[in-house]
């Protein structure tokens, strides 16, 4: 497995041991987004984005809702364009209005492991 690590979307320039946020997007197996939303990461996966993604690929969103343009995401596994998607929390304002789960069963919300073990037991990290 090649691991890379992709620059900040529309970075003026590539760090050494980084590739440009396109290259990334474009030629992984696995996007895996690990970042706080904030109004530069704000939807920074919409349908532009995913459109260049790899026929198959699988994003997982390992940060907060709205890193991910939840309607392009559902539009995306809905017409086969990525292979499957994972995401920690949802924009919860998007979800009041659909549900991306329930349309498309190739995405699933992650449930925190606290809710899994029966009674909370405080913070504890997602796996």
């Amino acid at each position: 497995m090649n691991v890379v690590f992709a620059e900040h979307k529309n970075a003026q320039s590539v760090r050494d041991g980084y590739v440009s946020f396109d290259e990334a997007i474009r030629s992984a197996d696995v996007v895996s987004l690990n970042c706080p939303l904030t109004p530069q990461t704000a939807n920074m996966i919409g349908e532009a984005e995913l459109q260049q993604m790899k026929p198959g690929a699988i994003l997982i969103n390992c940060g907060r809702g709205g890193l991910v343009d939840e309607a392009a995401l559902v539009a995306a596994l809905k017409y086969g364009q990525i292979g499957g998607a994972g995401f920690r929390r949802v924009d919860t304002r998007a979800a009041a209005r659909r549900q991306p789960s329930a349309e498309s069963p190739t995405a699933q919300p992650h449930r925190h492991a606290t809710h899994c073990m029966g009674k909370p037991r405080g913070r504890q990290p997602s796996v």
